[in-house]
């Protein structure tokens, strides 16, 4: 069965390198490759591979922030990078196989075939449950404005809000569209920074200027944006917005009767 193999790696020699390896083992596979994060997203998303080899080490954006930027993954993954101390977080993102370079082609033979497998069967190689200590959480997102790619860091984002099946990020009152889930991101972004207020927003802690009480509960930022807190979630909004605010000593509850 013929394999579509995409290979992401910024160094031209290390991607025909490769190419040629695999070329050697399945003559019949189909390989394509990106010399960059926004390229290779790019391809992901309108033809996603059945195997990606995924450099790790890139400028702008590296490997773990193109897997973060994407949902869904229907494809085996074999990480192949110079150094060795991303092993773990390689594995906790489901990787079939983590390929140290310089490798031979028997050392990579053995990955192939073992992505093959995984794709076949969809077994996940993850390791045990201590990898959660490791967790990585998301910092960079890539928003897709016509044909280009823009990268925004997550630190600046003040919320998320899902709208007519797609989700929103804003800065300010400067709105992104993304196509990540908000379960999606509940899970990718910072339990001690990001909150998920209600079942169609996910707010930034540190953003918030104050909390108006009432009726209904708001969250208010700096340009005056409102965002409504679930009536489960009040008690613990209000516990959560005391804990960020109490390094600085500035509390502000306003009270709407």
């Amino acid at each position: 069965m013929t394999q579509s193999i995409l290979i992401v790696d910024d160094e031209a020699p290390a991607r025909e390198r490769l190419e040629r390896m695999i070329k050697s083992i399945d003559s019949c596979s189909s390989i394509t490759s990106a010399k960059n994060g926004y390229e290779a997203l790019d391809k992901i998303k309108s033809s996603p591979p059945d195997i990606l080899f995924l450099d790790i080490q890139m400028p702008e954006m590296n490997g773990f922030d193109i897997l973060r930027n994407l949902e869904h993954r229907p494809f085996s993954i074999v990480f192949q990078t110079a150094y060795d101390q991303f092993a773990i977080n390689a594995f906790e993102e489901s990787a079939s196989d983590y390929l140290l370079k310089p490798f031979e082609i028997d050392r990579l033979k053995k990955a192939y075939h073992k992505a093959i497998q995984d794709k076949i069967f969809k077994v996940p190689h993850q390791l045990d449950n201590v990898l959660n200590n490791h967790k990585q959480y998301i910092e960079k997102l890539m928003i897709k404005q016509g044909n280009t790619l823009t990268q925004i860091k997550v630190c600046d984002i003040d919320f998320f809000t899902s709208k007519d099946h797609y989700t929103c990020a804003y800065i300010g009152e400067k709105e992104y569209v993304l196509d990540l889930s908000l379960s999606y991101l509940e899970n990718q972004l910072d339990p001690k920074t990001f909150f998920r207020c209600h079942r169609s927003q996910i707010i930034s802690l540190s953003k918030i200027s104050r909390l108006e009480l009432g009726p209904q509960m708001y969250v208010i930022y700096n340009s005056s944006i409102r965002v409504e807190v679930s009536r489960q979630n009040r008690s613990k909004m209000r516990d959560l917005f005391r804990l960020q605010k109490s390094s600085s000593k500035c509390f502000n509850l306003k009270r709407e009767d």
